[in-house]
């Protein structure tokens, strides 16, 4: 393990923390000019989670294959995603949609291949 990997635990946690948060606001009091942003803002939220959960998998160990941690991390966006939507059923005003969960998978894909381009460009610097 890399002597960073708890920072980036505590980064992976606080954002998932964020992203529970923003899934307790209550529909009503969304503003209704972003109901028409839904999907771009679940991509753009889960592609940011795919990169710090990238992120932290590759501070557990630099021997993980690349594509292991891919599945991984797609693995982790999906469930993460569900969960997410199953939590919003109990938020009033906010509905279980698979489309939304579809969303966030393609997003965090997203999150994990732009890593990948990072890293090629930064050389294993992070």
């Amino acid at each position: 393990m890399r002597k960073n990997t708890w920072l980036r635990a505590i980064a992976l946690l606080a954002y998932m923390g964020f992203i529970f948060i923003l899934s307790s606001v209550p529909g009503r009091e969304i503003p209704s000019g972003l109901s028409s942003y839904d999907k771009p803002i679940h991509f753009f939220l889960y592609l940011i989670l795919g990169l710090t959960f990238t992120y932290f998998l590759s501070g557990l160990k630099s021997g993980l294959a690349q594509i292991m941690v891919g599945f991984a991390s797609f693995f982790f966006i999906a469930i993460y995603g569900l969960s997410d939507e199953v939590h919003q059923t109990f938020t009033p005003g906010r509905t279980f949609e698979l489309l939304d969960i579809i969303t966030d998978m393609l997003g965090g894909a997203t999150g994990w291949l732009l890593f990948q381009f990072l890293r090629l460009i930064i050389r294993d610097r992070f």
